[in-house]
């Protein structure tokens, strides 16, 4: 995927507010590199939810969005206790994957912090409740399409 714009793109889907925590802090007093990561699984988590679909269950139902490619782009420097905000966004939409952006600004500032990317795949599971068992890809619904466009 090539970096980020410099502006975001996408429609908003949802906005968090939060406080960068001493275990998202490595050694030097900066955030561990893994922690936007952290942070975007849990705005993506939310959205789900309040579009009315958790993913806990649509995984008992057998159908899941696995992440097949992630990347995050580390513009500047966020320390313990800086204010977030979290702007979850959509990218690429497909015929059978969709994609998420998701700005990570120090409070209100305008030019983010990190840019995290990530592409998903939708489909059905092999067997409910393993998800070793097999995967195939299926098109997005139209709940979905209509949530992201």
């Amino acid at each position: 995927m090539p970096s980020a714009p410099d502006a975001p793109t996408g429609k908003e889907l949802l906005e968090v507010r939060s406080r960068v925590a001493i275990v998202d802090t490595d050694a030097s007093g900066l955030i561990y590199y893994g922690a936007p990561y952290r942070w975007a699984e849990a705005v993506f988590s939310a959205w789900w939810a309040e579009i009315g679909h958790p993913l806990g269950a649509m995984f008992q139902t057998g159908w899941a969005s696995p992440c097949v490619h992630s990347e995050a782009e580390y513009r500047g420097a966020l320390v313990a206790d800086d204010p977030l905000r979290l702007s979850l966004r959509t990218g690429h939409v497909g015929r059978t994957s969709f994609g998420f952006d998701v700005w990570i600004y120090r409070g209100d500032e305008d030019t983010p912090r990190v840019v995290t990317r990530s592409r998903h795949v939708h489909g059905k599971m092999s067997a409910v409740g393993d998800p070793t068992a097999g995967f195939s890809p299926q098109p997005l619904p139209g709940w979905l399409v209509e949530a992201l466009s």
